[in-house]
């Protein structure tokens, strides 16, 4: 039977994922950029000023001048996505107590087009604002050259850091790929398309936000730029706490019907 929208129309596979699997019905949820809440705004090509949060927050990400990514429509299985052009194109969030959670679930929805360089950041919250010394960052998800551009995870408690990548294999570039990493103040763990690819207990404790800074959307900070995104960005998720076993099922169904690629529930 398929699902129809109150004007009798059929839904696009968006539409059904969030019929059937909203991620705002499970708990915690504090960021949920959608790259298809663009579509009634911007046409194909345009660049990005503005990118409103569709949680309950309603936070806005932005950009102005040449650091303006691009709007891509009918990229992903019927959806769009924000492009990144690896050295110049980002975006910001103003600083907020909300989306600075002691544990985390960081989920991005992504097509990395390769010719990486370091670390590209597809969300990095920096540790300081000003100057580039360790422990770095707060929290980030990358995609790291230096580990076949496995998707990486930065985390900081402590005022120490840790940082881990995706353990192989490793999504081909130009695949679509779901990045999710959970952290409950003792176990960090990676999956990639809905499969556990590794897990760490380096670190332990709250998440440390020493210093107040803003969050940053395709590279690492304003006030020390670098670890530019180059791929196409469709949709990034934070939660306050590490989800649960039946919610990351939930989220994995959700990106399956949404971008018809096979994952794992876990």
């Amino acid at each position: 039977m398929q699902l129809l929208s109150s004007t009798s129309q059929v839904l696009t596979q968006a539409e059904k994922a969030i019929a059937l699997y909203d991620p705002r019905g499970i708990s915690g949820l504090i960021l949920w950029l959608d790259a298809n809440s663009l579509n009634s705004i911007l046409s194909n090509g345009d660049l990005v000023n503005s990118w409103t949060d569709k949680s309950s927050y309603g936070n806005v990400a932005v950009s102005s001048g040449a650091n303006r990514p691009i709007f891509d429509t009918n990229k992903w299985n019927g959806n769009s996505w924000v492009r990144f052009d690896g050295s110049t194109k980002y975006m910001s969030i103003a600083r907020v107590d909300t989306l600075e959670p002691n544990n985390i679930t960081i989920i991005a929805a992504y097509v990395n087009f390769g010719a990486l360089s370091g670390y590209t950041k597809l969300i990095c919250r920096p540790y300081r604002n000003s100057g580039w010394t360790s422990p770095y960052i707060s929290y980030s998800a990358a995609c790291s050259s230096a580990t076949a551009d496995a998707p990486l995870i930065t985390f900081a408690t402590g005022a120490a850091y840790t940082d881990f990548a995706a353990g192989a294999p490793y999504q081909s570039k130009g695949l679509p790929t779901v990045f999710m990493f959970t952290y409950d103040g003792t176990t960090g763990e990676i999956f990639l398309n809905g499969v556990s690819r590794t897990t760490t207990t380096a670190r332990s404790g709250n998440i440390d936000y020493t210093n107040q800074t803003d969050l940053f959307i395709g590279m690492r900070g304003s006030y020390s730029t670098g670890d530019y995104f180059n791929g196409g960005l469709s949709e990034i998720f934070l939660y306050n706490s590490c989800i649960s076993s039946s919610d990351k099922t939930k989220l994995w169904n959700y990106f399956t019907v949404k971008y018809g690629i096979n994952t794992t529930s876990s």
